[in-house]
């Protein structure tokens, strides 16, 4: 190293060096505008000569490549290590099984629930007795599915990655699966116990509320009982429907026309209380669906009465229409509406939309529940959406089976 020239002669300088080289260089010659022209040359090992901005340049850019190599490793490692902790905490069973059927990952969740048989490096159809879990799994298709293996019931899904291995996820719910029963029985034991006094409390209104020689004052009291009879019966009967189990009937022929103007007729006089229009419009033809008319028929009713009940001027409509494989029942109000945050909870059992229409006129939160129960068991979607300038619409598309 001179004071106007910087010459290396050396056919194989390690890296190290050249740095020191360059390093030293700046500190030699702070003045780097005004040499810049005289040091001109730079040898490398293979005889070649460069100019020395351009060997800075390169030795600037491999050093760059290397941090950048060293920050994304150390990106990927917090990555890897963050991954690993939510694995360990997961409550559940996560497995991840390679294409040729080995287990290369299992979390202690997947221990606990499965046992020492879920170990890595072992073939996952030695590793499970259970078809059922053995079809999940040779059937990765993304979807849970409740399955019972030896008591337990559990909540199984399978998934391929894009390198053909599959992930699968297993959550025991015996549990609550246990806690639901026995919800389910006390409500239908509690709803027994409830419609027979009920019955005669409203039998014995009746005959009061229409005895010629009840006094006139007393009439506004019989129809209160009635009324509130009237209510809790609804209630128990909802109740009962909606925990009763579901028992495989003989289907038969769905005629929605028929089935939504029967329920026109029956409401009307309740929407005429209100001055209220209730229309009916319905596309003919149809297409027929199979199933339990009395479902369907229970299904429609919850919903017009819903509309009729909270909507208190203007009409209800009731349509049945068919696009693109699907039957479609819609009831349009010009009611209050629903607010958006509302609308994926109203079908939640017991839920009550905070509004001033709620708490004064009463309503148990289960109609709509129904609602969601009976189109669940057809495959149809629910939705729920703004009628402007005021108002709801509550659409419910069956599928058409193929015949």
């Amino acid at each position: 190293i001179g004071l106007n020239y910087i010459i290396m002669l050396h056919y194989s300088p390690p890296i190290s060096l050249i740095v020191f080289a360059l390093s030293i260089s700046w500190i030699l010659f702070p003045l780097w505008n005004q040499y810049q022209k005289i040091i001109k040359w730079f040898y490398v090992d293979s005889g070649d000569r460069l100019p020395l901005k351009e060997m800075v340049t390169k030795e600037n850019k491999w050093l760059k490549l290397k941090r950048d190599l060293e920050k994304a490793k150390e990106k990927a490692d917090q990555s890897t290590d963050r991954l690993q902790e939510i694995l360990r905490a997961s409550k559940s069973a996560l497995m991840i099984i390679d294409a040729s059927g080995i287990i290369v990952h299992s979390n202690e969740a997947a221990y606990k629930l499965f046992g020492d048989s879920v170990f890595i490096g072992q073939f996952f159809y030695e590793a499970f007795r259970s078809h059922k879990i053995l079809n999940i799994i040779e059937n990765p298709d993304s979807h849970y599915k409740s399955i019972e293996v030896e008591g337990r019931i559990f909540l199984a899904m399978a998934s391929k990655t894009k390198d053909n291995s599959i992930l699968f996820i297993a959550h025991d719910i015996t549990q609550e699966a246990k806690w639901k029963q026995k919800e389910k029985e006390l409500i239908l034991n509690v709803s027994h116990e409830l419609r027979t006094p009920l019955t005669s409390i409203l039998g014995y209104a009746e005959t009061l509320h229409d005895d010629p020689n009840l006094p006139d004052d007393l009439k506004p009291y019989t129809e209160i009982i009635l009324n509130r009879s009237h209510h809790l019966l609804k209630l128990t009967e909802n109740l009962l429907n909606l925990n009763k189990p579901n028992k495989k009937k003989q289907q038969q022929e769905i005629k929605f026309e028929k089935l939504a103007k029967s329920i026109v007729d029956l409401l009307s006089p309740l929407a005429k209380q209100k001055n209220l229009k209730l229309e009916f419009l319905c596309e003919h033809n149809l297409p027929i669906l199979l199933g339990n008319p009395d479902e369907i028929e229970r299904l429609i009713r919850n919903l017009v009465e819903n509309a009729i009940f909270y909507t208190e001027k203007g009409k209800v409509d009731l349509s049945l229409t068919s696009k693109d494989n699907f039957v479609i029942l819609k009831v349009t109000d010009t009611g209050i509406g629903i607010d958006p945050e509302d609308r994926n909870k109203i079908f939640e059992r017991f839920y009550r939309v905070e509004k001033s229409r709620t708490r004064s006129k009463g309503g148990s939160g289960l109609g709509l529940s129904i609602v969601k129960q009976i189109a669940d068991n057809y495959h149809a979607e629910i939705q729920v959406y703004e009628n402007k300038p005021q108002g709801s619409v509550f659409e419910v598309r069956f599928p058409i089976q193929p015949q």
